[in-house]
C-alpha cells in the first residue's frame, strides 16, 4: 500500500471511529443505569416501595423508603404508620419482603414467576392477628395496575380429612368458620394455609376437631395459578 493510500485509509478509519464513539459512550452511560433499574425492579423491596397508596394506606412511600433504609442498615428503629403505630420490615430477600405495618397486621409481598421466568406477578398476603391469625391473599401485575386474582381460602369441606367425611355435619356445628394463616415459600413455590382453630374454638371441641381437620393445606404455583398439592 502506498503512503498516499495508507493516509487515505487511516483517515477513513479515524472518521469511522469518531462517528461511532458517541454511540459507545451512550451505551456505557445507559447500560449501568438500565442494569440498576432491572436489578431494583427484580427485588421485592422495590415493588414494596413503588406500590400505590391503596395497597399500603397506613404507610406512605416516604415511610416505606425509610423502612428499607433502616433494614438495610441493620437498624431496629421502627417507622411510624399514619396512626402513630410502629412499622418495620421483618425480612427481605430479592424474592420476598415481609413487613409489619401495625401491632396486629403483617404483609408479605412475593414475586411469582410466570411464562418460564420471563415475567413476574406479585403475591400480596395480609395477615391480621385478631381474634386469631387469618390471612387474605391477592395477585397483582408487576406494575400494580391490575388485580389478577384473589387467592380463595379453603372452605371447611377442603379441610376435612378423608377419614372424617361422615362427620361433616358434626364438624359444621362445631366449627362455624375456619381462620387460617398463609405463608408463601419462594424457593418451593408453595402456598401453605395453616388453620388457627386451636386458638379460638372452645376447649371441649378441640380434640374432636383436631382428629377431623387437616392442620395444613398446601398449594403449588405452576406458573399460571396455585394448584392444591395432593397429600
Amino acid at each position: 500500500m502506498t503512503d498516499k493510500r495508507l493516509n487515505i485509509f487511516l483517515r477513513a478509519v479515524i472518521a469511522l471511529l469518531s462517528a461511532v464513539a458517541p454511540l459507545f459512550a451512550a451505551a456505557e452511560e445507559t447500560l449501568p443505569a438500565d442494569s440498576v433499574a432491572i436489578e431494583k425492579a427484580a427485588k421485592a423491596a422495590g415493588f414494596f416501595a413503588s406500590a400505590p397508596a391503596s395497597i399500603f394506606p397506613s404507610i406512605d412511600t416516604s415511610t416505606r423508603l425509610d423502612m428499607i433504609d433502616y433494614f438495610n442498615a441493620g437498624s431496629s428503629t421502627p417507622s411510624k404508620n399514619a396512626f402513630g403505630g410502629d412499622a418495620r420490615i421483618l425480612e427481605s430477600t430479592p424474592e420476598q419482603i415481609t413487613v409489619r405495618t401495625s401491632p396486629v397486621s403483617t404483609y408479605s409481598l412475593s414475586l411469582l414467576p410466570v411464562h418460564n421466568d420471563s415475567d413476574t406477578l406479585l403475591l400480596l398476603v395480609r395477615t391480621l392477628d385478631t381474634p386469631a391469625p387469618h390471612s387474605t391473599a391477592w395477585i397483582y401485575t408487576s406494575d400494580w395496575k391490575k388485580r389478577v386474582a384473589t387467592v380463595e381460602s379453603p372452605q371447611l369441606a377442603d379441610w376435612i380429612l378423608p377419614s372424617a367425611r361422615k362427620q361433616k355435619t358434626d364438624l359444621e356445628n362445631a366449627v362455624p368458620y375456619v381462620l387460617s394463616g398463609i405463608v408463601y415459600d419462594p424457593s418451593a413455590r408453595t402456598l401453605t394455609f395453616t388453620n388457627s382453630l386451636e386458638q379460638y374454638i372452645p376447649d371441649d371441641r378441640k380434640e374432636f376437631v383436631a382428629s377431623c381437620v387437616a392442620p395444613q393445606i398446601v398449594y403449588v404455583w405452576n406458573g399460571h395459578k396455585f394448584v392444591r398439592r395432593k397429600n
